[in-house]
């Protein structure tokens, strides 16, 4: 996968979400503003409106990533919107469901990644889970569709759990996150998972309310405590089945 996990998840992890930094150039901006846009809808596997965060990472046609005035550098997302902000986690039968945001000039593709929210907020997956989209052209008709989760009623999703341990001892994962593999389609034919898990001090870690069916990209990082480097291991082709279906991975590092 990209490099989200480096630029994306400990801010993530922070609560922390902010668009690129600002150019360190003397001219405005390196392409033309608000040139390009890219739009869709947003809505639930049940068809509901969500609040919902979206988090663009733009790249241009090189695969660089992209600031808002379409200059090259930074880190995190290069734009993002937030949906629906007063609907609680499990939606309702009327809110705003198309989205769309202006780009630079230079802006070719995207890499979408959705999180359910509550009316504080805050990511909330207790009723729908997070997807993601892979990137996709600038321009209209990019749908987005958050997963209903294991446990209600046309529940969609599964989950990855182990434990970690380094040296052979159990140590706490300092992040977990899957990302499908699946290709990329209309995800009102096949929603693309997303997640961020958690870890405990046992070494248990559990990356649950993943899209089901399909594989992921799984990554694991820990700090070594003698010496406080940080390791990540990444685990490929790892198949969540289906729904409320979690599997076993454990992840030994050293």
């Amino acid at each position: 996968m990209r490099r989200l996990a480096a630029l994306l998840v400990p801010a993530l992890l922070a609560g922390v979400l902010a668009a690129a930094a600002p150019a360190h150039r003397a001219d405005a901006a390196c392409a033309a503003t608000n040139h390009r846009s890219i739009s869709g809808s947003v809505r639930g596997s049940d068809g509901l409106a969500v609040n919902v965060f979206i988090g663009l990472d733009v790249l241009d046609r090189s695969g660089r990533h992209i600031k808002l005035d379409g200059c090259t550098g930074g880190s995190g997302y290069t734009t993002y919107l937030h949906l629906n902000r007063t609907l609680p986690p499990s939606g309702g039968s009327s809110g705003q469901v198309a989205w769309r945001v202006g780009l630079p000039a230079n802006a070719a593709t995207a890499w979408i990644e959705t999180y359910p929210k509550n009316s504080s907020g805050t990511t909330d997956t207790s009723y729908y889970g997070g997807s993601m989209r892979r990137k996709v052209a600038i321009g209209p008709g990019v749908n987005l569709r958050l997963p209903v989760v294991c446990g209600r009623s046309g529940g969609l999703t599964g989950g990855v759990h182990g434990y970690v341990t380094l040296h052979g001892n159990r140590i706490k994962a300092d992040r977990a996150i899957a990302w499908s593999m699946y290709p990329d389609t209309d995800p009102r034919t096949k929603i693309l998972g997303f997640a961020i898990g958690a870890g405990a001090d046992n070494g248990f870690y559990s990356i649950y309310k993943l899209a089901r069916n399909q594989r992921y990209d799984v990554r694991i990082t820990v700090t070594n405590p003698a010496n406080g480097h940080r390791d990540t291991k990444r685990l490929v082709n790892v198949q969540v089945g289906g729904t409320c279906r979690n599997t076993p991975l454990n992840v030994a590092f050293g």
